[in-house]
């Protein structure tokens, strides 16, 4: 699978939301959803 490229949609203290286009072996091309949780939920919580 190659990828073309990355945007974020969405992003938060706890969340971000990105679309990545992407390529499939057969040619084929979409956007592929990517969910990314914060590294340090618990931190953000607390304080």
């Amino acid at each position: 699978m190659k990828t073309f490229g990355e945007r974020l949609v969405y992003d938060n203290r706890w969340v971000q939301v990105g679309l990545v286009d992407v390529e499939a072996p057969n040619g084929e091309r979409w956007d592929y959803h990517v969910v990314t949780p914060c590294p340090h939920p618990a931190r953000h919580l607390v304080g």
